[in-house]
């Protein structure tokens, strides 16, 4: 785990664009539920992984 970052990477699709992308979770993620709830309005989540 990184300074800046949590422990969670996600590859989403963004709902708007169709673009697809990775995501990192804050800090303040700790679970992966917490961080694919979080991502939900905006992104399509296609797989999560903890680094």
């Amino acid at each position: 785990m990184n300074k800046i970052g949590g422990k969670y990477v996600a590859q989403v699709k963004d709902r708007e664009n169709g673009e697809i992308k990775l995501v990192q979770s804050s800090k303040h993620c700790k679970t992966k539920k917490s961080f694919k709830d979080s991502l939900k309005e905006y992104y399509i989540v296609r797989q999560i992984v903890e680094i």
